[in-house]
């Protein structure tokens, strides 16, 4: 839902924030633990854990008590031992990227930067690399990953526009961000392969959309929007975007639980205070989680234990269609035969994919109005993804 008034206030303050306007997030699959925020106290933000029901709340960086830090967007570890986050911390130039226990122990520096602010991180979901936001030794604000003990770092989008929010897609292949280089004054959600090529619109509307978050199977992507709904969710091709469920007042950073039947976000309802809430992909059950009087932001969830067990169909083939000369073609049909059948339409972009694809040998054909179709054969292994593109001879 929406508070016009409202959200123009908060939108000032959140999209033009040097600290980004929404983190992204990458749940690993598994048994729901604990979630981790930031919550405003003593003029200073720290990391807050919490059970998934509100209960057992810990501070785990204790710093903003003693003037000395601020530390924002945590990010759990694919095997939740560990936290990455945020903080701007006395005596350093700008905010890096840390890493600590799931207690709050051993906090760490990761990037130390004396010429740049680093922000965002988001674990890979093998849990060797963190990608991550950094900002200005070049004046451009770019994705960047980095191994997780802060070495190998390199810039993955390269581009002069603004890119941040990085979220890894729980296969690994793929990185969403959040990037103003369509229109200056309006964001969208993109999507690159891991190592930075093929960065593609996914959202393409004229409105504001940040802060990606993978669900679990790595089927949809949540997001925030100045739409008719706060929280939007799109299937992984940037198709199907519809409201999620949400609260009357302003709601912001949507992130998946990792047996992906529910939603973390925070809400300015009822009493414009922003909490942590709950709620069900169905709709039901939701909940306030925190209600204090303090301002939270970006709520992460832990994954516990081992994932659940993967469907039987668990491949995915992705890939562009396009003309002969290169140009994208969208609402071009791909249409596979093998251990089961089916069909999809190419985006604006030219591409597509097919995920949760039984293992096995299929048979690909790409076809358009006025174009020959062309065929290919593919192999589907279990959790593996396939990539086949096609170019189209069209009158």
């Amino acid at each position: 839902m929406r508070v016009r008034p409202f959200l123009a206030a908060v939108a000032a303050c959140v999209v033009a924030s040097a600290l980004s306007p929404g983190v992204a997030s990458a749940v690993t699959p598994g048994q729901n633990g604990r979630i981790a925020f930031a919550r405003l106290v003593d003029d200073g933000w720290e990391i807050i854990s919490i059970n998934a029901d509100g209960s057992g709340e810990t501070n785990l960086t204790n710093n903003a008590d003693l003037g000395l830090a601020d530390d924002l967007s945590p990010a759990w570890s694919p095997d939740g031992s560990r936290i990455a986050f945020e903080s701007l911390r006395f005596g350093n130039g700008g905010s890096e990227i840390y890493v600590m226990n799931a207690d709050g122990t051993g906090q760490t520096n990761l990037t130390n930067s004396s010429d740049a602010s680093e922000w965002d991180p988001a674990w890979s979901p093998d849990g060797t690399k963190i990608a991550y936001t950094k900002c200005c030794p070049t004046g451009d604000t770019e994705i960047f990953v980095m191994n997780a003990d802060g070495t190998g770092a390199a810039n993955l989008t390269n581009h002069s526009s603004w890119d941040a929010d990085a979220a890894w897609s729980p296969d690994g292949a793929r990185i969403a961000f959040t990037t103003n280089r369509v229109d200056p004054d309006a964001h969208e959600v993109f999507v690159m392969n891991a190592d930075g090529t093929a960065q593609t619109n996914l959202t393409n509307s004229a409105t504001q959309d940040w802060g990606p978050s993978w669900s679990p199977d790595g089927s949809r992507i949540a997001f925030s929007t100045d739409r008719d709904s706060d929280l939007y969710a799109m299937s992984a091709d940037g198709s199907q975007q519809t409201p999620l469920p949400d609260t009357p007042g302003l709601d912001l950073w949507p992130a998946w639980s990792p047996d992906g039947n529910a939603l973390t976000f925070v809400s300015y309802w009822p009493d414009g205070n922003p909490d942590v809430y709950t709620v069900n992909v169905d709709g039901t059950g939701l909940a306030n989680l925190t209600t204090s009087i303090s301002s939270e932001r970006e709520p992460d969830w832990q994954a516990t234990g081992s994932a659940p067990p993967p469907p039987s169909g668990d491949g995915t083939v992705t890939g562009t269609v396009a003309t002969t000369t290169g140009h994208p073609m969208s609402g071009a049909t791909i249409a596979w035969k093998g251990p089961e059948s089916g069909s999809t339409q190419t985006i604006a972009s030219g591409r597509y994919l097919m995920g949760g694809m039984q293992p096995g040998k299929y048979r690909l054909t790409a076809s358009a109005r006025g174009c020959q179709s062309r065929s290919a054969s593919v192999e589907i292994k279990a959790g593996g993804t396939v990539k086949r593109d096609f170019r189209l001879s069209c009158r």
